[in-house]
């Protein structure tokens, strides 16, 4: 049940019971129309959206440059690996619920990424407002340095390592040579990629 319904209960529940306490004998209350209204928008509201099935398999993407892994604590054994940045495994629903609900930071950081209408239903979908393009990650060391600055200042704190991580290997591979990206990078992020 949603916030504002129980509010709405709440108050109807109140309302019932002044005006129950104010009739007098002999007189039949108004609550039942009352209560048929609260059942009707219960109802109305559990229809407005079907529930996801519980053993439904979700794709989840892995959007960190090292090796994660998830271990469940509610399935003994239960044991999800992903190689690095863009691998895929498949996940039940009812284990991303978990995973919500044990290891948050998955999400918080965040370290993986599925469907829109999966982060949705699982109520983390605030997490990932800011994200960027993950599948061309290249192209923020294209920005300007003051899109630059604006875009790391609002990512989530496992896309700002994600892209530390990557201006390290692109400087290594001395493809990202731009002083004023670099020095961008550095200064908003607190980070030094001297190589």
């Amino acid at each position: 049940m949603t916030k504002k319904l129980k509010e709405e209960l709440k108050e109807d529940t109140k309302k019932e019971i002044k005006e129950v306490s104010k009739k007098k004998p002999g007189r039949k209350p108004k609550s039942e129309t009352k209560e048929k209204k609260v059942v009707e928008k219960i109802t109305k509201t559990s229809n407005a959206r079907s529930q996801r099935d519980m053993n439904e398999l979700i794709r989840v993407v892995c959007i960190t440059n090292a090796p994660l892994v998830y271990e469940s604590r509610s399935q003994l054994g239960y044991r999800v690996y992903w190689d690095g940045y863009l691998s895929e495994a498949w996940m039940e629903y009812k284990e991303l619920i978990n995973m919500r609900n044990t290891y948050r930071a998955f999400f918080e950081r965040p370290w993986i990424i599925c469907d829109w209408d999966v982060l949705e239903d699982l109520r983390v979908e605030q997490y990932y407002k800011n994200i960027i393009d993950l599948e061309n990650l290249d192209d923020v060391f294209k920005k300007t340095p003051k899109e630059l600055e604006k875009t790391l200042k609002e990512i989530p704190d496992g896309i700002k390592a994600l892209i530390v991580d990557r201006a390290f290997e692109l400087r290594r591979e001395k493809k990202l040579d731009s002083l004023s990206v670099i020095e961008t990078i550095e200064k908003t992020l607190n980070v030094d990629l001297t190589v």
